[in-house]
């Protein structure tokens, strides 16, 4: 079980390294141009999309480091990310692009896997049985 949490807990890592790399080429590719302010984006949207600049290796490390911290934290920050997300294409009445629904799949995955990652995690004893069995008698 623990090796499988380690493999889940890497595939993770390495999704937020891959949008952590992403943000960090939209910032390159834009930040001439516009600076910090994203055009048609509020100020809370763009303080929360330059944030992930930190938060995404943070999170990747943090999986890997700290497991059950990194788990929930990962699942939360993916949540909020495809929540605001929806908002913001609905909002701007753009369609949904490869990176909104490559997150989509990568949540359906964290979700049907996170329960092994986390049990396999150090620091997790599952309970072996609700009653303690009577030891044997010789």
């Amino acid at each position: 079980m623990r090796r499988l949490s380690f493999i889940l807990r890497v595939i993770y890592a390495v999704a937020f390294i891959y949008a952590s790399v992403e943000n960090i080429t939209a910032l390159v590719k834009d930040f001439p141009t516009q600076g910090w302010k994203i055009e048609g984006l509020s100020p809370p949207s763009t303080i929360y999309f330059h944030s992930l600049l930190v938060i995404n290796p943070t999170i990747a490390l943090l999986v890997l480091a700290r497991a059950h911290v990194g788990l929930i934290a990962a699942g939360v920050v993916v949540a909020t990310n495809i929540a605001h997300n929806t908002w913001l294409f609905c909002h701007l009445g753009a369609p949904f692009d490869l990176l909104y629904w490559f997150s989509v799949v990568f949540f359906m995955f964290y979700l049907s896997t996170v329960i092994f990652a986390w049990r396999g995690a150090a620091g997790f004893s599952a309970p072996t049985s609700a009653v303690t069995p009577a030891p044997r008698m010789r």
